[in-house]
């Protein structure tokens, strides 16, 4: 599976608008390990692209959005959990893809050793004000 993850978060005044959006460490979306990205897709500074050894369940959830009764349409692309990008968990090599936006490396393959990793450093976002 390949994940789009957000590395940078999308800011607005409006707290409602803010928290509509996905943020640092978002899934914004997952697609099987045969798809091809385009070039813009793959050299957005906003994003990264990894490949994972999760299925497809697994991938489902990181795009689970948080539900909100009283204002669905606001808040739907707040994500139930994310994953925590400064955490110091990640190999060095990692963090540098992370924080390279020339993204001289298009698509970060994540070793299938690394599974564990990723599940540490998954976490269950919080409110609209942690965003801020």
């Amino acid at each position: 599976m390949q994940l789009v993850v957000r590395v940078v978060s999308r800011p607005h005044s409006d707290p409602k608008t803010h928290t509509a959006r996905t943020h640092r460490g978002d899934v914004i979306s997952f697609v099987d390990d045969n798809h091809v990205f385009s070039q813009r897709e793959l050299t957005n500074p906003e994003w990264r692209i990894v490949k994972v050894d999760i299925t497809l369940s697994e991938a489902m959830a990181f795009i689970a959005v948080e539900e909100d009764v009283e204002n669905t349409k606001s808040r739907k692309w707040k994500r139930k959990f994310g994953l925590d990008l400064d955490n110091i968990s990640f190999p060095k090599e990692i963090r540098d893809y992370i924080s390279d936006a020339t993204r001289v490396v298009p698509i970060f393959e994540f070793a299938a050793k690394n599974k564990n990793l990723l599940s540490n450093v998954t976490v269950v976002k919080g409110s609209a004000e942690d965003y801020i």
